[in-house]
C-alpha cells in the first residue's frame, strides 16, 4: 500500500466533486487512501455524509469548520505532522502551470510520501469519471422525487449561474441564454427545458418569455450556499442535469460542465467575447486570468499559443 492521500477540495459543490474524482482516481491509479478533509464556509456549507455516500478509497472524513479558530489550529497542527513525515503538498498554484502546459507530473509521484492535495482543479485526468458517486439516501430520494417531477421525453439542460458571481453576469447575460435556447426551440419546436438557477427571478423571467409548459424547474427548499437544504438542492439539480440531451452552462461556472461530464453529454458555455474555450479538454479546467497574464497572454485570455 502507497503512503495516504490527504485530500481538501475547496469552493463550492461542483469543484469538489472534480477534486474528489481525480482525488480518487489518483488513488486508485497508485493505491493510496485518502483522508478527506471537508471545510465548512459560505460556499458550501454542508457535511460531507449530507450530500454523498463515503466510496472505499476515502477511508477517513474530518468536517472543519471555517470559523472555528480551533480548527483552524488542529488543521495546521495535522498539515505539519504530515510535512514532517516528508509529505508533498500540492496547491492550485502549482497545477494551473500543468493545464496550461498539458502536463502531468502526478504519474510520478513516489508511492512512498505522503501527498497533501488543497484545490479546487481537477488536478488529474485519469479515470473513473464519476463512477463512484452515490447520493446520500435523503438525496438519493429527492433525486426520484425529481425525476417524477420532470415527467416524460427529453430535456435540453440550462445552469444559470447569477448570485454574487459577478463574473458569470457580465459574460453570460440571462438575455444571451434566451437566446440560445431560442434558437434551440427554432430547431426543435418541442424542445422543453430543465433551468438549474439560483435566482428565483431567472425563473419567473424563463416561464413568462417560453411558457410554463418548456420550463421545467425542480422545487427548492432554500437559495443559500450554506445551509444542507440548499446544497442538496443543488446536487439533485446536478444530477438531474446529467440526465439531459445536453447543457447549456454558465461561463467561469463549472457546474453545468460537471453535470455534462457525469452525464456524458454535450455541452455548450453560453458566452459573450472571446474567452479560454471550455471544450479545450473536458477533464480540465480553465486557468485563471491572472496566470494566463503572467504567462504572457494579453489581457489574460489565452490567444491560441501555448506558453
Amino acid at each position: 500500500m502507497a503512503a495516504p492521500l490527504l485530500l481538501e477540495p475547496r469552493n463550492g459543490l461542483a469543484n469538489r466533486l472534480r477534486v474528489l474524482d481525480a482525488g480518487i482516481a489518483l488513488a486508485r491509479a497508485q493505491g493510496r487512501e485518502i483522508a478527506l478533509d471537508w471545510l465548512l464556509h459560505d460556499e458550501l456549507g454542508a457535511p460531507f455524509e449530507t450530500l454523498l455516500e463515503r466510496p472505499p478509497e476515502i477511508v477517513r472524513v474530518t468536517t472543519w469548520r471555517s470559523d472555528s479558530r480551533f480548527d483552524r489550529m488542529r488543521r495546521r497542527l495535522r498539515h505539519a505532522r504530515w510535512r514532517l513525515k516528508g509529505a508533498i503538498r500540492i496547491g492550485h498554484e502549482d497545477i494551473q502551470p500543468w493545464l496550461v502546459d498539458e502536463a502531468d507530473p502526478l504519474h510520478e509521484l513516489p508511492a512512498s510520501r505522503h501527498v497533501i492535495v488543497k484545490t479546487w482543479i481537477r488536478f488529474f485526468a485519469d479515470e473513473p469519471g464519476f463512477g463512484w458517486l452515490r447520493p446520500a439516501p435523503s438525496v438519493a430520494a429527492r433525486v426520484a422525487d425529481a425525476q417524477a417531477h420532470v415527467g416524460p421525453g427529453p430535456l435540453v439542460g440550462v445552469h444559470i449561474r447569477r448570485g454574487d458571481h459577478a463574473l458569470a453576469i457580465q459574460r453570460t447575460p440571462t438575455e444571451a441564454f434566451f437566446a440560445r435556447m431560442d434558437q434551440v426551440i427554432e430547431a426543435r419546436s418541442d424542445a422543453r427545458f430543465l433551468l438549474a438557477t439560483d435566482a428565483a427571478d431567472v425563473e419567473d423571467a424563463a416561464r413568462q418569455h417560453f411558457g410554463s409548459e418548456r420550463i421545467v424547474v425542480l422545487p427548492k427548499r432554500a437559495r443559500d450556499r450554506i445551509s444542507v437544504e440548499a446544497v442538496q438542492d443543488a446536487l439533485v439539480d446536478l444530477l438531474a442535469l446529467a440526465t439531459c440531451s445536453s447543457i447549456l452552462g454558465t461561463y467561469a461556472s463549472t457546474f453545468g460542465k460537471t453535470a455534462a461530464e457525469l452525464g456524458a453529454v454535450p455541452y455548450e458555455v453560453v458566452a459573450t467575447g472571446a474567452r479560454w474555450t471550455p471544450g479545450d479538454g473536458p477533464m480540465r479546467d480553465p486557468p485563471t486570468t491572472s496566470w494566463l497574464a503572467a504567462r504572457g497572454h494579453p489581457g489574460g485570455r489565452y490567444d491560441g499559443v501555448r506558453r
